[in-house]
């Protein structure tokens, strides 16, 4: 199946943010400018990793993102209705914040970069070993890190939460919200 990438803005078929171009002049100045370069300038070779990310910024966001979606037919968790601004005001409903086509370049690169470095590998995948972090043979001993993911969830906590959270879109890591 081909790969073509939509980022019609609250489309009922939108998988992307950003576009093929918009994540190109993002990722140039990157970490991951080589990765991505590397890349045919296709939605076959560059729009998965798009989509692939696209799909994970919902993920993060979409379980306590701030407003409410401005469709009910919008395929992806941006636009919303009533989410404020950073300096006050408010997204316009048909607005995808900055913060998230930013995030999205950034983890597309990265998940670029992943796919360079190991083909086969998966970062949102699991990983028998992950949360491992020691294990002693007898008398058995299992030790697992706290909170430790994949490392593609590790990631987006490290990379794309924080502009996420610059832009008041998520909570900062290590904070929870107080209700009264």
């Amino acid at each position: 199946m081909a790969v073509t990438l939509d980022s019609t803005v609250g489309g009922a078929n939108a998988n992307t943010y950003a576009t093929r171009a918009g994540a190109s002049a993002y990722l140039e100045a990157s970490a991951y400018a080589a990765a991505w370069a590397a890349l045919a300038d296709t939605d076959a070779a560059r729009g998965p990793f798009l989509i692939r990310a696209a799909r994970a910024l919902d993920a993060l966001l979409e379980p306590n993102a701030p407003g409410v979606r401005a469709t009910d037919t919008q395929a992806l968790a941006w636009p919303r209705e009533g989410v404020p601004t950073p300096r006050g005001h408010v997204y316009a409903a048909s607005e995808i914040p900055r913060a998230v086509t930013d995030a999205q370049c950034l983890l597309a690169g990265w998940l670029a970069a992943q796919a360079a470095a190991d083909p086969t590998a998966d970062p949102f995948g699991q990983d028998e070993t992950a949360s491992l972090e020691s294990l002693k043979a007898g008398p058995v001993t299992l030790a697992f890190r706290d909170g430790k993911g994949t490392a593609g969830q590790d990631a987006v906590r490290r990379m794309v939460r924080p502009i996420l959270a610059a832009a008041g879109l998520v909570a900062p890591a290590g904070t929870v919200p107080l209700l009264r």
